[in-house]
């Protein structure tokens, strides 16, 4: 036991001069014996600053008019500081004269939705932006990029393939939709449904520059590295090949 405790003490400190705390000398066997990671992805292999790439309408093409809605959505809000809200009001300031808010419909992990009404002269406007299945499950029409409105079923296809596009680019994708309330009464969970998407925001978190070379070490240590995340799977494959992750 003796021998025993000098070598895992050795090992802490060995630890502490790579600013590594161990708290419990056994632990430092248990590490020397690992043999996978698990790791989250945001802030951790990337950088941790999501930032904006695009807003898009439905054939792909910027549109100023769905950032303008993305933005006013992600400013008026006032449920929990997010990165997402926070990239999107950094990206571009808008000038707001006009618009005022009128109500709100927080996010939360079941929806995957954050709805806000706003008033324009005596107009009332709601705007949902959120994950892009949760957001085209509500949704009935679709604005093109000429003003007109058709029915969602006969452009969802296209709306797909560039979600998977985008996100096998690494994009994370969000949709953005809207509709015009017939009246001025606050808005609930019930008020998202008949709604038009208009268009897509895309956002990336570009990875760790010297993230290749750590899993590149791990490997040379016989340590296999497992990506635990929240986004799908396309977005986490892309991401996982620009930092030399097989599989």
């Amino acid at each position: 036991p003796a021998i025993i405790s000098i070598n895992l003490a050795h090992g802490a400190k060995k630890m502490a001069e790579k600013k590594v705390i161990v708290k419990r000398l056994a632990s430092i066997e248990n590490f020397g014996s690992m043999n996978i990671i698990c790791s989250d992805k945001t802030g951790t292999l990337t950088e941790g600053i999501v930032q904006v790439q695009s807003a898009l309408d439905v054939n792909g093409e910027a549109s100023d008019k769905v950032f303008m809605y993305a933005y006013q959505n992600a400013f008026y809000q006032t449920g929990f500081t997010n990165p997402i809200d926070q990239a999107i009001i950094k990206y571009r300031k808008l000038d707001l004269k006009g618009y005022q808010k009128h109500d709100e419909v927080p996010y939360d992990f079941l929806r995957k939705r954050l709805s806000i009404s706003v008033q324009q002269d005596n107009e009332y406007i709601l705007i949902t932006k959120g994950a892009l299945t949760n957001i085209l499950e509500v949704c009935s029409s679709v604005e093109t990029m000429e003003g007109k409105f058709v029915a969602i079923d006969s452009i969802q296809k296209q709306i797909e393939k560039y979600f998977e596009e985008f996100s096998s680019n690494g994009f994370r994708t969000l949709g953005i939709a809207y509709k015009k309330l017939s009246s001025a009464s606050p808005i609930s969970k019930d008020d998202e449904k008949d709604m038009t998407f208009i268009g897509f925001l895309t956002l990336f978190d570009p990875p760790k520059s010297n993230i290749a070379e750590t899993i590149a070490s791990l490997k040379k240590l016989g340590i296999t590295l497992k990506i635990i995340t929240g986004d799908n799977h396309l977005v986490a494959a892309s991401l996982s090949k620009k930092m030399g992750l097989e599989n």
